[in-house]
């Protein structure tokens, strides 16, 4: 028997910390895998030596998931996923001989085989009952490009180019911090011309339309709530 000398929780601290300094993962995603590893992995397995927890307790533990919390199984599926990652960080580190949820049978995740998105009806809708003119710009936006939720709030006037028909995404703005887009990369979008249209007469406010200013502030200009501007877009999602 290989002794590491070290517990499943502290395990967990070297997993994390190699995701955050070596992987140089978003702190969002540093923050989701923290949040899910203290609320379903540490409770089981904290304090245990990580060489002493088998196949059998993984495959107990992971049908309480299903039982005692009505997790689904896409949920199920993150959670195997990190508590593996956190065995094959310590196979590296601490020379634990295996990684034991290799073993354990996933969680079967169906794939919907139709996107449910707005029709054109239901986002003019939602323009014409938007509280005023900047929210209708943000659905209409939000709706004709793709731009997510935190690219979208953090646009500033120089990604717009009315010339080329063209919104640049360099950046995304997610719990009160500035990250690259979900896809790592700067991208550039078509701009429709109803949203060119509704971005022009935003241009003519009157305040916060330099180069360097957001295109959707909130108070004082600065970066708004994105969780409060966009309920109804991310109601359907």
């Amino acid at each position: 028997m290989v002794r590491t000398g070290v517990t499943f929780a502290e395990a967990c601290e070297e997993y994390l910390r190699w995701l955050e300094q070596d992987r140089d993962r978003k702190p969002s995603t540093v923050r989701d895998y923290g949040s899910v590893i203290r609320a379903h992995l540490l409770p089981a397995f904290g304090s245990r030596p990580i060489e002493d927890i088998s196949d059998e307790d993984i495959e107990r533990w992971k049908v309480g998931l299903g039982i005692e919390s009505g997790m689904s199984n896409a949920t199920k599926l993150k959670v195997l996923t990190i508590l593996s990652g956190v065995f094959e960080r310590a196979r590296k580190v601490h020379k634990l001989p295996r990684n034991p949820v290799v073993a354990i049978e996933k969680p079967i995740q169906r794939v919907r085989g139709d996107i449910d998105v707005f029709s054109v009806e239901e986002v003019m809708a939602l323009v014409r009952a938007a509280a005023d003119e900047q929210d209708a710009a943000i659905y209409l936006t939000a709706a004709l490009t793709g731009l997510r939720r935190g690219e979208l709030v953090a646009l500033r006037w120089r990604d717009v180019d009315f010339a080329g028909q063209s919104i640049r995404v360099p950046a995304s703005y997610t719990e009160g911090g500035m990250t690259t887009p979900k896809s790592g990369k700067v991208r550039a979008v078509p701009m429709a011309p109803q949203v060119s249209s509704a971005l022009a007469r935003l241009a003519g406010r009157g305040a916060f339309t330099g180069n360097d200013d957001l295109v959707f502030p909130g108070t004082g200009g600065g970066y708004l709530d994105a969780s409060a501007a966009l309920p109804p877009l991310q109601a359907r999602a």
